[in-house]
């Protein structure tokens, strides 16, 4: 609807209000600049989605690129839902393997220290310089910050259950945290280079749109407000509160108006869906389109891991 702009415009005392921030919801992305203002990239063509879990980073493509299929959705709920098994399963197996190039950490470290998310939050000038760093150190890192920059938001799923509002609410905003013993550091707790800083802080992204879910199935937005106000932010979440709600009134309608249900309670959201897998080339039998999941790997040198290491003490 965004990228069609068929989006119903929002009203003010019956007057329909300007809609061009809607635009930036999605593709968008806060760069940091050292020793001037930040600035605001977007990309418009942008048609794969970040995935977070477990500090891991991973990608897949969402929509049809190149107005193919009217830019549809290129994945349904069962192949998102295969999709999204496969990264908890494969991040659930990176945290618990270990690692070559920390060989006296603890899985919980090596994970940290790969969780480059986390430094997104320091002064603006401290990360410019980290993501410089990182980003001239090598090809794949510069690829690999690209992924990231031009996707049409992050999806955070957490490992982290809330006990009450309050803690669900402080989850969305700054994730949980808490400083962690590294295993071969048991007699040297006095020294806080022994420590590992871990919780849900490290996974995150904060120069992007955040929809974060929890283990239960709660959900909440965090997003950069250098792209979009508020106002844009609650409309977005708002459609999807009250297209969860349709659809739920659809599908107890439908054993009395049957296919009619759609109509006598009509969606808030219409975005059509041609699977990309059932579209196959003519020579092999393989989509066209692949949406299956791939991991966002950098190559983190020592100097790297030791940069990060220090800021998330």
């Amino acid at each position: 609807m965004l990228k069609n702009e068929t989006l119903p415009a929002d009203t003010f005392r019956g007057r329909p209000l300007c809609m061009d921030q809607f635009k930036a919801i999605f593709g968008s992305c806060r760069i940091p600049v050292e020793h001037s203002n930040d600035y605001v990239e977007h990309y418009p063509e942008s048609t794969h989605v970040v995935v977070m879990s477990r500090g891991q980073m991973y990608y897949f493509q969402g929509l049809w690129p190149d107005d193919h299929y009217n830019n549809a959705l290129a994945v349904d709920a069962s192949d998102l839902v295969e999709i999204l098994s496969a990264i908890d399963a494969d991040s659930k197996h990176l945290k618990s393997a270990p690692t070559t190039e920390h060989k006296s950490y603890n899985t919980t470290t090596a994970s940290s220290s790969s969780s480059l998310g986390v430094l997104t939050t320091l002064k603006r000038g401290a990360w410019s310089a980290i993501r410089t760093n990182i980003q001239k150190s090598s090809d794949q890192n510069e690829s690999a910050l690209r992924v990231i920059d031009e996707a049409l938001f992050v999806l955070v799923l957490d490992d982290f259950v809330p006990n009450d509002i309050h803690e669900a609410a402080a989850n969305m905003l700054h994730g949980s945290y808490k400083l962690s013993l590294n295993d071969d550091d048991d007699d040297k707790a006095t020294s806080n280079s022994n420590y590992h800083q871990c919780g849900t802080c490290c996974n995150r992204w904060y120069d992007k749109l955040q929809i974060i879910v929890c283990a239960d199935g709660s959900a909440g937005v965090n997003f950069e407000h250098s792209a979009i106000d508020g106002h844009t932010a609650l409309r977005f979440v708002s459609d999807i509160f009250a297209d969860t709600v349709v659809r739920f009134a659809q599908s107890i309608t439908k054993s009395v108006y049957g296919s009619d249900s759609d109509r006598v309670v009509p969606s808030v959201l219409n975005a059509p869906v041609k699977r990309a897998s059932t579209i196959l080339d003519e020579a092999g039998g393989v989509p066209v389109l692949s949406t299956a999941p791939k991991r966002i790997e950098f190559d983190l040198t020592t100097v790297l891991v030791n940069n990060n290491n220090n800021n998330t003490n």
